[in-house]
């Protein structure tokens, strides 16, 4: 049987691998230079986790309640952080 690494399927994952890296680093610099407020770019970029817990419920992985809370807790601190920074 023909290894599972060979062909376009490991061509577009190691391409969007690479890409996904050096764009997200990229743009994470873009952030961190064109704002004022250092600490609230970094605090965003720190949220990424966060962001994953829809596409995980959407592939259908059970997402818990404490997980759910917590973003919630993290979503609502950054809101206030940016409503009340100087």
């Amino acid at each position: 049987p023909p290894h599972p690494w060979r062909g376009t399927a490991a061509i577009m994952f190691t391409a969007a691998l690479m890409l996904g890296t050096v764009g997200g680093i990229w743009l994470m610099q873009i952030a961190v230079k064109q704002s004022d407020r250092v600490g609230i770019a970094s605090t965003l970029l720190s949220t990424s986790p966060l962001f994953i817990l829809p596409i995980v419920a959407m592939l259908g992985e059970h997402v818990s309640k404490r997980a759910v809370f917590g973003a919630i807790i993290s979503i609502a601190g950054i809101a206030l952080l940016y409503l009340f920074s100087a």
